[in-house]
């Protein structure tokens, strides 16, 4: 549904067309849509939405995924499903997509020290010193 959602905990399919903040996804949880926002632990899915918030901290991304947080967003020890698209923010960490069907990065910025793997760089890919680029496309 619309409207806002926080502090609580998803463990089940939510299709989210309003904003969606402070939460736990579980393993069993998927979130399709709208606005994500503040602090997330995922051990989910989370598909196709707009990130405004602080941070996104495991589990599963897929799908067309835009963050423009204005606070320092990131996204850290991500997998990302099949030809993932994430435009803008930060990604630490290990991030792991698809080698077959590789996620594109635009606009983003990685983090030292992080280790990228099944992904190509698109336009605008800032790799702090110290990333490690597994299967380069």
């Amino acid at each position: 549904g619309s409207g806002m959602v926080s502090n609580g905990i998803l463990a089940t399919t939510v299709v989210n067309s309003g904003w969606i903040s402070n939460f736990t996804l579980t393993t069993t949880g998927k979130l399709s849509g709208g606005v994500v926002t503040g602090y997330i632990k995922n051990e989910g899915i989370m598909l196709d939405f707009e990130f405004k918030g602080r941070s996104i901290i495991g589990g599963t991304l897929g799908g067309v995924i835009t963050n423009t947080s204005r606070v320092g967003g990131y996204f850290q020890n991500v997998t990302l499903l099949a030809n993932t698209k994430i435009t803008g923010g930060l990604l630490i960490g290990t991030i792991r997509g698809n080698k077959n069907a590789p996620a594109l990065l635009e606009n983003v910025r990685v983090k030292s020290g992080s280790k990228l793997s099944g992904v190509k760089l698109g336009k605008g890919v800032k790799l702090e010193k110290g990333v490690l680029l597994e299967d380069k496309q």
